[in-house]
C-alpha cells in the first residue's frame, strides 16, 4: 500500500519529490525513506519579488501506516519564521 501511494506521488510530483538525505526530526517514528517537496508560491516562469518565500514539506511513513498517520513537517527554507509556519498549521 505504501509503495502504491509513493508511486502515485512520484507520478504527480515528478522531479519535485526528493529523498531527504538529512537527519529526521527526533520525535519521528518513521520507517524507510523520508521525502521532501519544496513549496514555492511563485508561479512557474514568474519572477519572484523581493520577499521570496520557500518552504519544504517532509514526510515519511510510520511502521503502522495507514493505521497511524504519516510523519509530516513543514520547514522554512527562506522568508518564513517559525511563527509563520505555526500560524499556517493552526
Amino acid at each position: 500500500e505504501q509503495a502504491m501511494e509513493l508511486a502515485a506521488l512520484e507520478a504527480i510530483l515528478m522531479d519535485d519529490l526528493e529523498v531527504f538525505d538529512e537527519t529526521n526530526p527526533d520525535d519521528w517514528d518513521a520507517v524507510g525513506n523520508t521525502y521532501m517537496v519544496l513549496i514555492d508560491p511563485t508561479e512557474e516562469g514568474e519572477e519572484a519579488e523581493g520577499d521570496e518565500k520557500l518552504m519544504e514539506l517532509l514526510f515519511a511513513h510510520t511502521a503502522t501506516y495507514p493505521d497511524t498517520p504519516p510523519c509530516l513537517r513543514l520547514r522554512s527554507v527562506r522568508g518564513l519564521s517559525d511563527a509563520d509556519i505555526a500560524a499556517g498549521l493552526a
